[in-house]
């Protein structure tokens, strides 16, 4: 029998946010789907790789913010390099937790099937 892997809903919050807001980029879930290869391949992939598509993810969000007129911390002094780091850190918390959330609720969905097996 195999499992499925369950995919929680995407954080809106997450451990180290600060600037970036996923709200302003429009329809998030619309935008963080244009991103991805796939959910299931960046939530269920090797973290090592979790910096690389938070690079992804960042530069995205710098790109929204100045085709849509969001403030970026450029607005107010940041380099742009200090910038996308900061994006970068912060995206790889959104990843980070994203995942923690799917791997809680299958453990979740896991431990009720066996429950009522039992």
């Amino acid at each position: 029998m195999s499992e499925e892997q369950i995919v929680a809903h995407w954080p809106s919050d997450w451990p180290g946010r600060h600037f970036v807001d996923l709200d302003n980029v429009g329809d998030p879930g619309q935008w963080i789907d244009d991103q991805l290869p796939s959910v299931e391949e960046v939530l269920f992939c090797d973290p090592e790789e979790d910096q690389e598509m938070a690079a992804v993810f960042a530069d995205a969000y710098i790109d929204a913010g100045r085709d849509r007129h969001f403030p970026l911390p450029t607005d107010f002094g940041m380099s742009e390099d200090d910038m996308r780091s900061d994006a970068i850190e912060e995206f790889m918390g959104f990843i980070r937790e994203w995942r923690r959330r799917s791997l809680a609720e299958q453990q979740a969905c896991n431990h009720g099937q066996k429950d009522s097996v039992t």
